[in-house]
């Protein structure tokens, strides 16, 4: 439904799609977009994880990939994805968001879920195209399909949120 190929292959504009994304879900931004070298982090966010005893900040390393541009394999594998772990505790966070515009490989989910299972890291999360699509046309992100999408937003016209709940219109039937 949604073509992320609007977004240029560029890199940053997606980038920055996914620091509004994950704005928009709740999350702090503690290092944003940039230029230049980065040590293979294209954010860092963070979220405050609150329990019945204490409280404690958890941030995660973001891994923006677009490869919906690409002419061949576009999934996002292991080698786009190099030494997870030593960018995760270089940067001092809990854990690590993939953010692609196509679909992980399987081997990268399978390094994923080992760091994962081993408590090399403390959580893994990938945003896929079509966990983004529907975060984007169900929840009421339409602002920010709008803005980054604008020819799939005119074809897809999304639910804008306007109440917590649904609200049945009761129409009543017109004699003429």
């Amino acid at each position: 439904m949604i073509d992320f190929k609007e977004i240029n292959k560029d890199g940053e504009t997606w980038e920055l799609f996914a620091r509004d994304f994950l704005t928009e879900m709740g999350f702090y931004v503690e290092s944003s977009v940039d230029r230049g070298p980065d040590g293979k982090k294209d954010l860092i966010v963070s979220e405050q994880l609150k329990g019945n005893l204490n409280n404690y900040k958890f941030k995660w390393l973001v891994s923006c990939k677009h490869f919906a541009n690409r002419n061949s394999v576009n999934s996002v594998r292991e080698e786009d994805e190099p030494n997870i772990l030593e960018r995760v505790k270089s940067f001092k966070c809990d854990g690590f968001i993939g953010f692609y515009s196509t679909v992980p490989s399987s081997g990268l989910n399978t390094r994923l879920t080992q760091l994962k299972n081993n408590g090399d890291i403390k959580d893994c999360r990938v945003f896929d195209y079509k966990l983004i699509e529907n975060y984007l046309i169900t929840i009421g992100y339409s602002e920010l399909l709008m803005r980054y999408f604008p020819s799939s937003y005119k074809t897809i016209k999304p639910l804008h949120l306007v109440f917590n709940q649904y609200l049945p219109l009761e129409c009543k039937a017109l004699l003429i």
